[in-house]
């Protein structure tokens, strides 16, 4: 199954969509962005799916077909730019045949980001403060607690690609209680497009709109 939308972003994909649209308004409001995105995410004709779907077919899909699923496997949809046609969609494929049966089940050593803002002495507040040298000190770190009974680490971060538009929407909801405007919004939540101009370097107001 290619190109599925996910229905756990619905609304930050909308609430990023209609910022874009309303910061060509200087008398736009977040309440007003909030309202439109919740209009245009109620009358969304396009199919959506949440991703624990397919995690719950991979876990009976092989009762569910009579052995015949060997696993169903979830990959981001690729795209050379992070843009609202990749970022919200997964693709997913079917592998079939007989699923393997494995002996014991891995043992993995888990850490989420509070552990990596305790690590790193730093406030949980912006996941973009924390720079490439400093995810890597981490994950180093990580590897070398790692011991003979452990299969591998599992490290819970927030998804890059996404992380803009689910604090756009975070922020769009604290300042529509604030009675804020929206050009308080802050610059590193602003429409990617926007802020980086054109593709050939030249400046632009507004960049290449959103689908």
């Amino acid at each position: 199954f290619g190109d599925i939308q996910s229905k756990r972003h619905v609304m930050a994909f909308h609430a990023d969509v209609q910022t874009f649209q309303a910061l060509r308004r200087p008398n736009a409001t977040p309440l007003a962005v909030l309202r439109a995105a919740r209009k245009a995410a109620s009358t969304e004709q396009l199919s959506y799916f949440d991703d624990t779907l397919f995690h719950r077919l991979d876990a009976a899909g092989s009762d569910l077909f009579d052995g015949r699923l060997a696993r169903v496997e979830m990959r981001l949809k690729r795209g050379w730019w992070h843009s609202e046609f990749n970022r919200f969609r997964y693709d997913v494929e079917l592998v079939v045949g007989r699923r393997e049966q494995e002996a014991t089940a891995p043992r993995f050593r888990r850490s989420n980001h509070e552990d990596m803002c305790a690590f790193l002495k730093k406030p949980c507040v912006d996941e973009s403060t924390h720079s490439g040298p400093e995810v890597c000190r981490y994950i180093g770190s990580e590897i070398e607690c790692l011991t003979e009974d452990v299969d591998g680490i599992v490290i819970a971060l927030p998804n890059a690609r996404v992380l803009r538009p689910m604090r756009l929407l975070a922020w769009l909801e604290a300042a529509s209680r604030e009675s804020k405007a929206l050009n308080e919004l802050p610059s590193w939540l602003r429409p990617a497009d926007m802020e980086l101009g054109g593709p050939g370097g030249e400046s632009t107001i507004y960049g290449v709109e959103p689908e």
